[in-house]
Protein backbone atom coordinates (compact mmCIF):
# COMPACT_ATOMS: atom_id res chain seq x y z
CA UNK A 1 0.00 0.00 0.00
CA UNK A 2 2.80 2.49 0.90
CA UNK A 3 4.52 1.85 -2.75
CA UNK A 4 1.17 2.36 -4.53
CA UNK A 5 1.17 5.59 -2.56
CA UNK A 6 4.54 6.74 -3.53
CA UNK A 7 3.75 5.94 -7.26
CA UNK A 8 0.52 7.27 -7.11
CA UNK A 9 2.17 11.16 -5.55
CA UNK A 10 5.19 10.79 -7.67
CA UNK A 11 2.78 10.45 -11.02
CA UNK A 12 0.55 13.45 -10.13
CA UNK A 13 3.71 15.65 -9.36
CA UNK A 14 4.86 14.70 -12.58
CA UNK A 15 1.91 15.48 -14.38
CA UNK A 16 1.71 18.55 -12.57
CA UNK A 17 5.15 20.22 -13.80
CA UNK A 18 4.22 18.67 -17.41
CA UNK A 19 1.22 20.69 -17.25
CA UNK A 20 3.25 23.75 -15.95
CA UNK A 21 5.70 22.86 -18.67
CA UNK A 22 3.77 22.35 -21.86
CA UNK A 23 1.59 25.74 -20.44
CA UNK A 24 4.81 27.90 -19.95
CA UNK A 25 6.09 26.46 -23.96
CA UNK A 26 2.62 27.81 -25.56
CA UNK A 27 3.03 31.33 -23.92
CA UNK A 28 0.22 30.85 -21.68
CA UNK A 29 1.02 30.71 -17.16
CA UNK A 30 4.22 31.62 -18.28
CA UNK A 31 4.13 34.06 -14.73
CA UNK A 32 2.82 32.34 -11.75
CA UNK A 33 0.96 34.89 -9.20
CA UNK A 34 2.75 35.48 -6.02
CA UNK A 35 -0.25 36.18 -3.52
CA UNK A 36 1.43 36.22 -0.47
CA UNK A 37 0.37 40.20 1.05
CA UNK A 38 4.32 41.43 0.87
CA UNK A 39 4.34 40.08 -2.70
CA UNK A 40 1.10 41.69 -3.83
CA UNK A 41 3.01 45.27 -1.93
CA UNK A 42 5.49 45.46 -3.87
CA UNK A 43 3.86 44.69 -7.18
CA UNK A 44 1.66 47.50 -6.82
CA UNK A 45 4.89 49.47 -5.79
CA UNK A 46 6.46 48.33 -8.95
CA UNK A 47 3.48 49.38 -10.61
CA UNK A 48 2.68 53.01 -8.75
CA UNK A 49 6.83 53.82 -9.63
CA UNK A 50 6.14 52.41 -13.58
CA UNK A 51 2.88 54.55 -13.62
CA UNK A 52 4.69 57.66 -12.11
CA UNK A 53 7.39 57.66 -14.51
CA UNK A 54 5.05 57.54 -17.74
CA UNK A 55 3.42 60.41 -16.58
CA UNK A 56 6.29 62.77 -16.19
CA UNK A 57 7.73 61.68 -19.40
CA UNK A 58 4.69 62.69 -21.52
CA UNK A 59 3.00 65.37 -18.81
CA UNK A 60 6.37 67.32 -18.47
CA UNK A 61 6.79 69.63 -20.79
CA UNK A 62 8.85 72.11 -20.26
CA UNK A 63 8.33 75.86 -20.41
CA UNK A 64 11.74 76.76 -21.21
CA UNK A 65 13.54 77.11 -24.32
CA UNK A 66 17.17 78.48 -25.30
CA UNK A 67 17.97 80.85 -28.22
CA UNK A 68 21.63 81.26 -28.85
CA UNK A 69 22.99 84.24 -30.49
CA UNK A 70 26.88 84.42 -31.30
CA UNK A 71 29.74 84.89 -33.88
CA UNK A 72 32.50 87.16 -34.29
CA UNK A 73 34.75 89.96 -36.39
CA UNK A 74 37.78 90.58 -36.39
CA UNK A 75 40.13 93.71 -36.32
CA UNK A 76 40.83 94.76 -40.13
CA UNK A 77 41.68 98.00 -39.30
CA UNK A 78 42.86 99.60 -36.10
CA UNK A 79 39.90 101.32 -34.75
CA UNK A 80 40.62 104.30 -32.13
CA UNK A 81 37.97 105.27 -29.62
CA UNK A 82 37.00 107.92 -30.88
CA UNK A 83 35.61 105.86 -33.86
CA UNK A 84 33.27 104.60 -31.39
CA UNK A 85 30.17 107.06 -31.79
CA UNK A 86 29.61 106.35 -35.70
CA UNK A 87 29.29 102.35 -36.17
CA UNK A 88 29.53 103.03 -39.47
CA UNK A 89 33.35 103.47 -39.53
CA UNK A 90 33.74 100.84 -36.91
CA UNK A 91 32.00 98.24 -39.31
CA UNK A 92 34.30 99.67 -42.06
CA UNK A 93 36.84 98.46 -39.98
CA UNK A 94 35.89 95.20 -39.15
CA UNK A 95 35.58 91.39 -40.67
CA UNK A 96 33.06 89.49 -40.11
CA UNK A 97 30.05 92.19 -39.67
CA UNK A 98 26.33 90.82 -40.24
CA UNK A 99 24.68 92.84 -42.31
CA UNK A 100 22.66 95.58 -40.66
CA UNK A 101 18.76 96.66 -41.00
CA UNK A 102 15.89 98.00 -39.07
CA UNK A 103 14.54 96.46 -35.57
CA UNK A 104 11.18 97.22 -36.98
CA UNK A 105 8.27 97.52 -34.56
CA UNK A 106 8.08 93.78 -32.62
CA UNK A 107 8.21 96.46 -29.95
CA UNK A 108 5.03 98.43 -30.58
CA UNK A 109 3.00 95.23 -31.42
CA UNK A 110 4.01 93.72 -27.52
CA UNK A 111 2.65 97.19 -26.17
CA UNK A 112 -0.29 97.54 -28.15
CA UNK A 113 -0.91 93.80 -27.33
CA UNK A 114 -0.51 94.10 -23.55
CA UNK A 115 -2.58 97.60 -24.03
CA UNK A 116 -5.37 95.35 -25.66
CA UNK A 117 -5.09 92.86 -23.00
CA UNK A 118 -5.20 95.11 -19.79
CA UNK A 119 -2.02 93.41 -18.93
CA UNK A 120 0.14 96.78 -19.03
CA UNK A 121 2.29 97.97 -15.60
CA UNK A 122 4.03 101.35 -17.32
CA UNK A 123 7.32 99.59 -18.72
CA UNK A 124 7.38 99.89 -22.17
CA UNK A 125 8.86 97.23 -24.51
CA UNK A 126 11.19 98.11 -27.25
CA UNK A 127 12.69 96.36 -30.52
CA UNK A 128 16.54 95.57 -29.02
CA UNK A 129 19.19 93.74 -31.57
CA UNK A 130 20.55 90.58 -29.58
CA UNK A 131 23.82 91.50 -31.96
CA UNK A 132 23.95 94.89 -31.81
CA UNK A 133 24.48 97.33 -34.35
CA UNK A 134 28.06 98.52 -33.87
CA UNK A 135 28.79 95.28 -35.69
CA UNK A 136 25.98 95.81 -37.84
CA UNK A 137 23.14 93.54 -35.58
CA UNK A 138 21.20 92.29 -38.68
CA UNK A 139 17.38 93.65 -38.01
CA UNK A 140 15.39 90.68 -38.44
CA UNK A 141 12.52 88.53 -36.67
CA UNK A 142 15.42 86.19 -35.25
CA UNK A 143 17.91 89.09 -33.89
CA UNK A 144 15.23 91.71 -33.13
CA UNK A 145 13.56 90.81 -30.17
CA UNK A 146 11.02 92.84 -27.25
CA UNK A 147 12.19 94.00 -24.26
CA UNK A 148 11.60 95.99 -21.47
CA UNK A 149 13.19 99.50 -22.49
CA UNK A 150 14.62 100.59 -19.02
CA UNK A 151 16.79 97.32 -19.38
CA UNK A 152 18.21 98.40 -22.88
CA UNK A 153 19.06 101.65 -21.52
CA UNK A 154 20.37 100.23 -18.31
CA UNK A 155 22.00 96.96 -17.54
CA UNK A 156 22.30 95.91 -21.15
CA UNK A 157 23.77 98.69 -22.59
CA UNK A 158 26.55 99.19 -19.49
CA UNK A 159 26.95 95.34 -19.83
CA UNK A 160 26.96 94.96 -23.36
CA UNK A 161 26.97 97.51 -25.74
CA UNK A 162 29.50 99.08 -23.78
CA UNK A 163 31.42 96.05 -23.57
CA UNK A 164 32.07 96.31 -27.42
CA UNK A 165 32.70 100.16 -26.82
CA UNK A 166 36.41 98.78 -24.83
CA UNK A 167 36.85 95.64 -26.41
CA UNK A 168 37.33 96.50 -29.79
CA UNK A 169 39.43 99.34 -29.65
CA UNK A 170 42.04 97.62 -27.52
CA UNK A 171 42.12 95.04 -29.96
CA UNK A 172 44.42 94.81 -32.22
CA UNK A 173 44.96 94.57 -36.02
CA UNK A 174 44.65 90.54 -36.88
CA UNK A 175 42.86 90.18 -33.36
CA UNK A 176 39.09 88.51 -32.86
CA UNK A 177 36.55 89.73 -30.60
CA UNK A 178 33.86 86.38 -30.33
CA UNK A 179 30.47 87.39 -28.63
CA UNK A 180 27.78 85.20 -27.10
CA UNK A 181 24.10 86.10 -26.16
CA UNK A 182 21.76 83.63 -24.68
CA UNK A 183 18.02 83.91 -23.98
CA UNK A 184 16.01 81.83 -22.45
CA UNK A 185 12.65 81.86 -24.13
CA UNK A 186 8.99 81.01 -22.66
CA UNK A 187 7.02 78.24 -24.73
CA UNK A 188 3.44 78.63 -25.95
CA UNK A 189 1.92 77.32 -23.10
CA UNK A 190 3.34 80.29 -20.57
CA UNK A 191 2.11 82.93 -23.06
CA UNK A 192 -0.89 81.21 -23.46
CA UNK A 193 -1.17 81.28 -19.15
CA UNK A 194 0.25 85.26 -19.86
CA UNK A 195 -3.09 85.77 -22.31
CA UNK A 196 -5.23 84.08 -20.25
CA UNK A 197 -4.82 86.45 -16.92
CA UNK A 198 -6.61 89.11 -19.20
CA UNK A 199 -10.15 89.66 -18.35
CA UNK A 200 -10.63 91.22 -22.01
CA UNK A 201 -12.33 88.32 -23.11
CA UNK A 202 -12.96 89.59 -26.69
CA UNK A 203 -9.03 90.26 -26.73
CA UNK A 204 -8.20 86.93 -25.19
CA UNK A 205 -9.46 84.99 -28.86
CA UNK A 206 -6.60 86.97 -30.65
CA UNK A 207 -3.77 84.27 -31.79
CA UNK A 208 -1.55 87.41 -32.18
CA UNK A 209 -1.24 88.30 -28.92
CA UNK A 210 0.06 85.15 -27.91
CA UNK A 211 2.96 85.42 -30.50
CA UNK A 212 3.83 88.70 -29.49
CA UNK A 213 4.21 87.98 -25.98
CA UNK A 214 6.15 84.63 -26.71
CA UNK A 215 8.91 86.72 -28.77
CA UNK A 216 9.39 88.42 -25.15
CA UNK A 217 12.73 86.72 -23.56
CA UNK A 218 12.31 85.75 -19.84
CA UNK A 219 16.13 86.13 -19.00
CA UNK A 220 19.45 86.40 -21.15
CA UNK A 221 23.13 86.47 -20.64
CA UNK A 222 25.82 87.66 -23.07
CA UNK A 223 29.86 87.34 -22.83
CA UNK A 224 31.52 90.41 -25.19
CA UNK A 225 35.32 89.27 -25.33
CA UNK A 226 36.56 89.32 -21.92
CA UNK A 227 33.71 90.94 -20.34
CA UNK A 228 30.26 89.02 -19.21
CA UNK A 229 26.87 89.73 -18.32
CA UNK A 230 25.28 87.16 -15.96
CA UNK A 231 22.31 85.72 -16.63
CA UNK A 232 19.48 88.48 -15.53
CA UNK A 233 15.46 88.17 -15.47
CA UNK A 234 15.39 92.21 -16.21
CA UNK A 235 13.89 91.92 -19.89
CA UNK A 236 10.87 90.57 -18.77
CA UNK A 237 10.11 91.38 -15.13
CA UNK A 238 7.55 93.41 -14.35
CA UNK A 239 7.15 94.16 -17.85
CA UNK A 240 3.36 92.39 -17.66
CA UNK A 241 1.07 93.04 -15.11
CA UNK A 242 1.25 90.02 -12.68
CA UNK A 243 4.91 89.25 -13.82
Amino acid sequence: MNSYLKKTTKSTRQSTLNSLSSKSDNGAGSRLMDNRPAAVTQTKLQKAVSDNRHVQKTEGKPTIQMQVYDGSVKIKTKVDPADMSDWGVVRSKLDGVVKGGNAYDIGSKVNDSLGALGLTTGEAAMSAHMIPNRIGGAGNATNVRPWKSSFEGGTWESNVEQAFDQEIPAANVGDTISYKVTTKDMDGSKAQEIVDTSTVLAEKTQAHHKERIQKIPLAVSATVGSKNLAETAEPFDSLIKGY
